[in-house]
Parts: C-alpha cells; structure tokens; sequence
C-alpha cells in the first residue's frame, strides 16, 4: 500500500514538473519576442519534448523509459480534453492541429530515456563485479 502511494506521489510531482516545464518553455518563448502566430513545428516539439523528459526524470533510473510511456499518453490525453476556440473555423477542418508536432516530441523523450536507461542499465558503476566472459 505504500509502494503504491509512492508511486502515485512520484506520478503526481511528475506531472506538475512536466506542466511547469512546458509552460516555462512556452513563456521564455513569449518573453524573448516569440510572436503569437509564429508556433513552428520545431517549437511544438520542443515543448512536448521537454515536458516528457522533464517529467520523467522524478522517477527511479532504470524505469524511466516505461515512465515516460505513460507521462507521453498523459499528455497526450491532457492536448486532446483541452477546449479549443470553437468559433474558429479553421479548427473545424483540423480539431487538434498540434496533435503530430506534440506527438513527434513526446516519442523523442520515450526514446531519450530509453537510450539514457539502456546505458545506466549497462554502464558499469564502482563496486559492480565484471561481468564473466564467455
């Protein structure tokens, strides 16, 4: 039961981690002269990216990767519950018109912590006998 706690605590902070993250990115962006109309793909990824990984990095090494599963389609989830302007036309045609940008940034952090857990998983650390030769 603890364990459990645990966990949903460390999911809890993630998520607060991820979203005032993103929302530094995206207010750094504002404060540097970033127009409003200019949200390149490139900026959207990055946003994406950055919330995932930042997250991510509340839980224990080694588990990251799986973590950042689960942060992903939170986020994910969290773009498509958001209420966009419904009066815009434009947003008829395309409902969620960051969906594959936000996407494509997400999927990289999965991948970042994957590589990152691969090697924490496999690097040797003091203390660790060798491992045999076969």
């Amino acid at each position: 039961m603890r364990s459990a706690l645990i966990v949903m605590l460390r999911y809890a902070v993630a998520g607060v981690v991820a979203f005032a993250s993103a929302a530094a990115v995206i207010f750094a962006s504002i404060a540097l002269g970033r127009d409003e109309d200019d949200a390149s793909l490139g900026f959207i990824k990055t946003v994406g990216f950055i919330a995932v990984a930042s997250g991510a990095f509340c839980f224990p090494a080694g588990s990251r990767w799986f973590r950042s599963i689960v942060l992903f389609g939170l986020e994910l989830l969290a773009y498509c519950l958001t209420k966009l302007d419904p009066n815009d036309s434009y947003l008829e045609l395309h409902p969620f018109p960051c969906l594959v940008p936000i996407a494509l940034g997400g999927l990289l952090a999965v991948v970042f912590h994957l590589v990152i857990d691969a090697l924490y998983l496999t690097w040797p650390r003091p203390g660790m006998a060798p491992k045999p030769a076969l």
